[in-house]
């Protein structure tokens, strides 16, 4: 098998660095070898990289290791998730979550459902977990459990992606990172989307009240 190496060089005649190209055999032994190898180097700079990225984040903010978990965004950049949200997900068991979970999904579901009469290509779609709001031209929500870490995750047009804790003492969804309410974000950006004021927080009251009949 053949395999092409350029190599970069001086050419002392006309003083200047020239590229050339080696063309070489090797056996199909010696070709997996040389690429395996090729990729565990890559593997290992990524991962230094990471480690690089990780210490310098930490002087920076002072944060240690022991009390916070980090993760790489798509970016490569390291993003924080702080022990009060690990500690918000420990205080609410996963029969509590799981139940507020289901009502909060089907409550909005029905909820949801009014804006059909006034939106064209509207549609909703509620499945396994994950609400689909389509809103047509205007952009598609999505609210989907998570339930490894008892989380709602949130897809917005307007607002993005964010992740969303149930803080059982104020009986909400809280946003992990500033403690937005998730009920109050999308009756907000409903009503500048659509003009309609479905006051969407309400919805709470209805879970409480279906969590004790049962």
């Amino acid at each position: 098998m053949l395999l092409v190496r350029s190599l970069r060089i001086l050419c002392p005649s006309i003083k200047k660095i020239t590229t050339i190209s080696i063309t070489q055999s090797y056996s199909k032994n010696q070709t997996y070898n040389y690429i395996k190898k090729r990729k565990e180097n890559n593997i290992n700079i990524n991962r230094r990289r990471k480690e690089l990225k990780l210490n310098e984040y930490k002087i920076i903010t002072g944060n240690n290791l022991t009390q916070n978990r980090y993760y790489f965004n798509k970016s490569n950049t390291v993003s924080l998730i702080s022990s009060n949200e690990n500690e918000a997900n420990d205080n609410i068991s996963l029969n509590l979550y799981t139940d507020v979970l289901n009502e909060t999904l089907d409550e909005l579901n029905e909820n949801l459902e009014s804006l059909a009469k006034d939106i064209k290509d509207f549609d909703i779609e509620l499945s396994d977990g994950v609400l689909t709001l389509d809103l047509g031209e205007k952009g598609t929500y999505v609210l989907n459990k998570q339930v490894p870490n008892k989380q709602l995750w949130f897809s917005s047009p307007i607002s993005g992606p964010k992740r969303f804790f149930f803080d059982k003492n104020d009986f909400k969804w809280l946003n992990t990172r500033d403690n937005t309410c998730l009920l109050n974000l999308l009756n907000k950006e409903i009503v500048q989307l659509t003009k309609k004021d479905l006051q969407l927080e309400e919805i709470y009251e209805n879970i409480k009240e279906n969590l004790d009949s049962v």
